[in-house]
């Protein structure tokens, strides 16, 4: 009677070890935040650039994260009625490498003349989010 009692009580033990064990495979942990943001270098267009209406824009940035960039949304955005909502040139991309280059450019007489805002919002694998602003204008 003693050692079937000693039996259930080891194998009660070793099934509460092993479930508790399993824990970390149904803790999600690898999407939430670390804490890390995404790194932006952003070496074109500078703050406060003015474009005349026949040139060509550049837009280069180098952006990278230890655990990769899941998403990268780049806009320009008019200005000319104090909203941040109307954008008018941009693309969202979901980049398979780390670092991440972007490298374009858009036709300044593609825009009428005014006051622009380039935003690159960007988030990782863990939902860090990062976002970079340049004010630029067309002339």
């Amino acid at each position: 009677m003693m050692q079937k009692l000693l039996l259930q009580c080891l194998t009660a033990l070793i099934l509460i070890i092993s479930l508790t064990s399993c824990e970390d495979l149904f803790n999600n942990s690898d999407t939430k935040p670390d804490g890390s943001a995404p790194y932006v270098r952003l070496d074109a267009p500078l703050n406060n650039s003015v474009f005349m209406s026949g040139k060509t824009i550049p837009i280069q940035s180098l952006i990278s994260d230890k655990d990769k960039i899941k998403e990268l949304e780049v806009q320009v955005v008019n200005l000319a009625d104090g909203s941040l909502n109307q954008t008018v040139w941009g693309y969202k991309k979901h980049p398979k490498t780390n670092p991440v280059i972007v490298d374009t450019t858009i036709k300044a007489s593609s825009l009428p003349q005014g006051s622009y805002l380039l935003r690159m919002s960007l988030t990782d694998n863990r939902t860090n989010s990062k976002v970079k602003e340049v004010r630029f204008s067309i002339r």
